[in-house]
């Protein structure tokens, strides 16, 4: 499974729209992991990759959704560190276009395959003891990926992506009354979490759904 941040618009959106993105993009590879395991077959994913239209802050989102996939415990072909920059764009000579590896670069994503797993084709899958997105219920004892050193700026950049098109952001559309809300802003559903813990945003939340 080897999909990419950058078509879910990641690097193109108003920022506003950012957290959705890589939310969508994320809890897109979860369901096609259960897909995948529902066949009785083992997931193996592509992992993330540049993008020369990528800045520091979406770069250092990607980041964060590889160090997520990554405790997803299911294989993964790294490719961003032998194709990066080091700013989340393409190194020079690797490219096709701003999205797109050329033949060397594509030489470089093979070379990160570890042919050796599927040498164990008769073997169990192996359990996926936790899969969830940046965004999900997690256990207390987990690293918690939601409040990274970017929520900070990437609400800041939330705000004045908003005021700059004359929309300031209005009164959350749900509060929970604990520090949890969501704002509607042009079409983009943002979520503010000042609290320690995490939420799980579902059709099943009542009072959620009411609000939306």
């Amino acid at each position: 499974i080897a999909l990419s941040l950058g078509n879910e618009g990641l690097a193109h959106c108003p920022a506003a729209e950012r957290r959705a993105a890589q939310h969508r993009f994320e809890q897109g590879l979860l369901d096609m992991i259960s897909m995948v395991l529902a066949m009785d077959a083992m997931p193996i994913l592509g992992g993330v990759y540049p993008n020369n239209d990528y800045n520091a802050e979406t770069y250092a989102m990607l980041k964060e959704t590889a160090r997520t996939m990554a405790t997803w415990n299911v294989p993964i072909f790294e490719w961003l560190p032998v194709l990066d920059d080091g700013h989340g764009r393409w190194k020079e000579s690797l490219y096709f276009d701003h999205a797109h590896p050329n033949t060397e670069g594509q030489r470089h994503m093979f070379e990160c395959i570890d042919l050796s797993l599927f040498a164990h084709a008769g073997e169990d899958i192996p359990q996926l003891v936790r899969r969830r997105s940046s965004l999900s219920q997690l256990d207390s004892s987990e690293r918690q990926t939601s409040y990274s050193y970017l929520d900070e700026a990437v609400q800041a950049s939330q705000a004045a992506e908003s005021t700059a098109h004359g929309e300031p952001i209005g009164p959350p559309a749900f509060e929970d009354g604990r520090g949890f809300s969501i704002v509607l802003c042009r079409g983009a559903i943002s979520i503010r979490n000042k609290t320690e813990d995490e939420y799980v945003v579902s059709a099943e939340w009542q009072g959620l759904s009411r609000a939306l």
